[in-house]
């Protein structure tokens, strides 16, 4: 019997953030790569913005600074896990994100040695619940 090994790279993971039920904007291992997160790990902030047509699409501008920067947000690690603490953001975004599961897809528009620009792609389905309420 022949056995045909599969090739890893054509099953990539989408680069996806989350906003979690406390208001965590976290990255999965996709998007920690893609925006080479774990370089100068403890070191890394990302500044958060939306254009005119927010409200009718929900979709955010992300940079990605190698340094500190005014107005961004830190990036906080807790083993190979990272996040930003952006429950108030979220909250003056008015995002559904306690009642919806609410995540963004990546695509990065512009790398440079000062930041990487990307536009995040909202998404949202029904919040899974399991267990007692």
């Amino acid at each position: 019997m022949a056995i045909k090994m599969l090739n890893a790279n054509d099953f990539t993971c989408q680069r996806m953030i989350s906003i979690h039920y406390d208001g965590r904007f976290t990255f999965n291992w996709a998007a920690i790569e893609a925006l080479e997160l774990r370089r100068n790990a403890f070191n890394r902030w990302v500044g958060i913005g939306q254009d005119d047509d927010f409200a009718k699409d929900l979709t955010l501008n992300l940079y990605v600074y190698p340094g500190y920067s005014d107005n961004a947000f830190k990036i906080n690690w807790s083993g190979n896990y990272c996040y930003i603490n952006a429950k108030k953001l979220f909250n003056k975004l008015r995002l559904e994100y306690q009642d919806r599961q609410v995540y963004y897809s990546l695509s990065i528009l512009e790398r440079n040695e000062n930041y990487i620009h990307c536009k995040l792609t909202y998404h949202q389905k029904e919040r899974q619940r399991y267990g007692k309420d």
